[in-house]
């Protein structure tokens, strides 16, 4: 309730005289209330004396307290020279009668000022409507209070002429659509008539539209955010699949994608030649990598070498040369024929295939 408070006091306006009277005695009738202190300006609260009619010195000091905060509260929020008028009165009752009798009830010169005022109130584009809607309204009362009550169609006239001039538009279009006298018949049809109560509501929804705090959808900004964030994608629920359940397909395979743990290949890279060698890029210097096809193309010459010599041995040994071949277990084949046979092996053995 403190922090209420201390808001309300915040924009309590100060009273100057019968301009902001109406504003000020609004204003002021609900910070007392909020206060607690509002009967003791409204009504004669009876002093309460110890002692006297059973009361207690804590009564006494209660009654004293509320009396005195509401007599001041009255009394800040007034210009000095007002504020000297009230040094003499010590009730807060009699202080608020003096007040609306010198400001509440003025002659016609002081009608005549808040009428001209309230014809010469505006609305900023920029600024919410409602603070000036508010003052208006006072203003308005303020008149038909001292016996100058305006139509509702006047009202309503009064309102849409404080609106801006970019709001030409749309007080031309409202006008359009309420009628300022309308028939029986037109009132049965659903016709409104144009007063002060049903253009307000249309007014603060044209501001919440145009501020962007309007309590309604944005249309464009739910379609940008929707193509921003695109079509959903289904998931399937057997293998966690970019594509619905009922897409899933057993003997799908995924594409291979190399598993960065199981370390580099073994085997040799294609087309990874260096310079200007042939095959080779245009800035490297080696040769391109053969392929598998030469290795077979290699082992076969070599394998048709090995036989010619086979052959040539056993013509010499036939003739009755001496034999170079060692007794059977024995091999006279050197690493690089023990290769060959090796490579002459796996190339018997993918023809077999």
């Amino acid at each position: 309730m403190s922090g209420n408070t201390g808001d309300m006091k915040k924009t309590t306006p100060v009273l100057t005289g019968a301009s902001n009277y109406l504003e000020w005695k609004s204003a002021m009738k609900s910070l007392l209330q909020v206060m607690g202190v509002w009967r003791y300006a409204n009504t004669q609260v009876a002093a309460v004396v110890a002692g006297q009619g059973g009361a207690t010195a804590e009564q006494q000091a209660t009654y004293e307290t509320n009396r005195d905060k509401a007599l001041g509260t009255i009394t800040y929020y007034t210009s000095a020279l007002i504020r000297q008028n009230l040094m003499n009165v010590n009730d807060p009752h009699n202080a608020w009668t003096q007040l609306n009798t010198s400001y509440g009830t003025p002659g016609a010169a002081g009608v005549f000022v808040e009428f001209k005022r309230l014809t010469q109130m505006t609305i900023q584009g920029n600024q919410d409507p409602a603070p000036a809607v508010s003052q208006m309204q006072s203003t308005i009362g303020y008149l038909a209070s001292n016996g100058l009550t305006l139509p509702n169609s006047a009202q309503a006239m009064l309102l849409l002429g404080a609106l801006p001039n970019d709001w030409q538009g749309f007080a031309s279009t409202l006008l359009a659509t309420l009628h300022v006298n309308p028939m029986a018949a037109q009132i049965a049809a659903g016709v409104q008539q144009l007063t002060f109560d049903s253009v307000l509501p249309k007014i603060m929804e044209e501001w919440s539209r145009k501020s962007g705090k309007s309590i309604m959808p944005n249309l464009k900004e739910q379609k940008e955010q929707n193509a921003q964030a695109g079509p959903s994608r289904p998931r399937c629920k057997k293998c966690s699949g970019c594509h619905s359940t009922a897409d899933h397909r057993d003997d799908y395979k995924k594409m291979f994608t190399p598993n960065a743990a199981a370390g580099p290949s073994t085997f040799p890279p294609k087309n990874q030649g260096g310079g200007k060698g042939k095959g080779g890029g245009k800035k490297g210097k080696g040769k391109p990598y053969k392929g598998k096809g030469k290795q077979r193309q290699n082992a076969a010459e070599q394998t048709a070498q090995i036989v010619e010599l086979q052959g040539d041995s056993d013509d010499e040994s036939d003739a009755g040369s001496v034999s170079n071949i060692p007794e059977t277990g024995w091999s006279m084949l050197t690493p690089s024929q023990i290769a060959t046979e090796s490579t002459l092996r796996s190339v018997r053995n993918d023809l077999a295939k």
